[in-house]
């Protein structure tokens, strides 16, 4: 790969039959041919030097599960809320609309805006709406219309080896959503802030006058370091940044703002994203910071898989509720929460015809064990 006067387009040309974008971009996003094998392997040299030290006969979460990370007794805990009886399979299935590119902004890639807002969302029929997070992508073809459902982020469609730039801005409150727990943290309350052995201490990266934070990280791809939305590079609503803050062609941002490309040099697959801001990730996640990024290969529709109204992906995820249908962050470290989740609803229902089983005289029925 050449940038003779490092301006105008250049091509990333490590991979076969890739367009051109402007060299800012595709140097930075080819970071991840150095660094990823390196990365993932001192990462797994942490965790097998971690597993080492446990005691004989303590797994990792026995050891997390300790009184010193401040779970105790969850399970018997009479204060640890749960979530209201509800009725189930009542509500549809939702389904995350798909985020619509555009091509015109970096000739050669597809370019999205995506912005993180508080919205509403209605959990179960029988649930009041509940304050939520989410993300809203712009529409290009009707920049007033986003792209968005209040919960969860709308999904990236996108091809392999066809660079995809992406927009993230901030736009949540400046208190939490969870203020309760970040104040516990800030204040130093050993269930939420266990005391790390000296010389260390632990230290939030924003002023304390800073209540939320947010990056984005899509989950199981090959990015290059400046745009991996890693949790020091985390940003504030109002333009505060953590210290390791990147963003690609920073004249085209403001401060509540970051520019990310991804290479999706990947086989089809199907990936997420999700915030992964220092310290909080957990909070901002449940919130509703989170959404699928799909890798489709036109090779695969000869396969003859389920496409259009059969094709549905689902984000599971387990939940509890106050009565008033808010959601409620147990701060216990338990087996999930007591509510589960597709995609934004409990226990959905979901319309099916014989026809997409493929089976002419049965029915299938669907199931997941922790086995």
């Amino acid at each position: 790969m050449a940038f003779p006067d490092r301006t105008g387009p250049a091509c990333c040309g490590s991979v076969p039959n890739q367009p051109c974008i402007p060299w800012t971009l595709c140097e930075a996003m080819e970071g991840w041919r150095h660094t990823m094998f390196g990365r993932r392997n001192l990462l797994m040299a942490g965790v097998m030097g971690s597993a080492a030290m446990l005691p004989r006969g303590v797994t990792g979460a026995q050891a997390y599960a300790s009184p010193a990370h401040g779970t105790g007794s969850a399970h018997d805990d009479a204060s640890v809320p749960h979530s209201p009886p509800l009725e189930k399979f009542v509500d549809p299935l939702p389904r995350p609309m798909t985020a619509v590119p555009d091509p015109s902004v970096y000739p050669g890639a597809d370019y999205y805006e995506i912005t993180m807002r508080q919205g509403s969302w209605r959990f179960h029929r029988d649930l009041g709406p509940a304050t939520t997070w989410g993300c809203w992508a712009t529409n290009p073809s009707d920049p007033h219309n986003e792209i968005g459902m209040g919960y969860l982020g709308p999904t990236l469609s996108v091809a392999p080896d066809h660079p995809t730039v992406v927009k993230w801005r901030n736009e949540l409150p400046t208190n939490h959503l969870f203020q309760d727990v970040i104040q516990r943290i800030k204040n130093g309350d050993p269930e939420l802030t266990p005391t790390p052995p000296p010389p260390y201490k632990p230290e939030l990266p924003f002023p304390r006058d800073v209540n939320v934070w947010n990056v984005v990280h899509q989950h199981g791809g090959f990015t290059a370091p400046q745009s991996d939305g890693m949790p020091l590079q985390s940003f504030s609503p109002d333009g505060i940044h953590a210290e390791g803050y990147a963003t690609l062609d920073p004249s085209r941002v403001e401060r509540n703002e970051a520019i990310y490309g991804y290479t999706n040099h990947d086989r089809s697959c199907m990936l997420w994203y999700h915030d992964h801001g220092m310290g909080m990730t957990s909070l901002n996640v449940y919130a509703g910071l989170a959404g699928l990024y799909l890798i489709r290969d036109p090779a695969d529709e000869r396969l003859g898989l389920p496409r259009g109204e059969f094709e549905v992906p689902l984000i599971l995820q387990d939940r509890t509720f106050n009565p008033d249908g808010s959601l409620a962050y147990t701060m216990t470290m338990r087996e999930g929460e007591d509510t589960r989740s597709s995609t934004g609803r409990r226990t959905p229902s979901w319309p099916s015809s014989p026809d997409a089983t493929g089976c002419a005289s049965s029915t299938r029925r669907t199931s997941v064990s922790g086995g």
